[in-house]
């Protein structure tokens, strides 16, 4: 959840309050965790940010259409939509794989060890991406390569599902 930039800690102490009414209430819910003045969306330390941890009951303990995840988050965002105004709050549950999620993707490294040139780098980062467009195990295409004026080092932050990497001794890289 986030508040106005720069809300204070205890306004956003206050809606955490809000939410944890709301929670409590849930009879699906079985615990829950608040961390105020943090952003898991950002990764940044702000006092107008909160998120949760929530965990659910067992599945035999919420049979039915009506208790799925699903079903009890978007029952939850309409309560948060409509009961806490100070802030915009929504859930969302984790991504099936740690860490690689329908809309965050990963970030990674190619670097080129072989001593080449920044342009050398640049051609098989291109060649990558180019390869990682045509595999259908990719439900996008990748958005983001910044290219890092350090010689031997880019960045390419994608949202592919597959990547290879590695060049061997003759400069060929591997996912071509």
């Amino acid at each position: 959840m986030t508040l106005p930039d720069a809300a204070s800690l205890e306004r956003t102490d206050a809606v955490c309050r809000k939410i944890d009414a709301i929670l409590a209430a849930t009879p699906e819910v079985q615990s829950y965790n608040t961390i105020a003045g943090f952003s898991i969306l950002s990764y940044s330390s702000a006092t107008y940010s909160g998120f949760y941890f929530v965990s659910l009951k067992n599945w035999s303990e919420r049979p039915g259409a009506k208790h799925t995840v699903d079903a009890v988050i978007a029952r939850i965002n309409g309560q948060l939509a409509g009961q806490v105004n100070e802030a915009i709050a929504f859930g969302f549950p984790p991504p099936a794989i740690p860490g690689l999620g329908a809309s965050g993707g990963f970030s990674m490294w190619i670097q080129d060890r072989s001593g080449a040139d920044v342009p050398f780098l640049a051609k098989n980062l291109n060649a990558f991406i180019a390869a990682a467009r045509k595999r259908p195990s990719c439900s996008a295409s990748p958005r983001t390569a910044l290219f890092m004026p350090r010689r031997g080092a880019i960045l390419c932050a994608t949202c592919c599902r597959h990547h290879a990497t590695g060049h061997d001794s003759e400069r060929r890289p591997h996912w071509a």
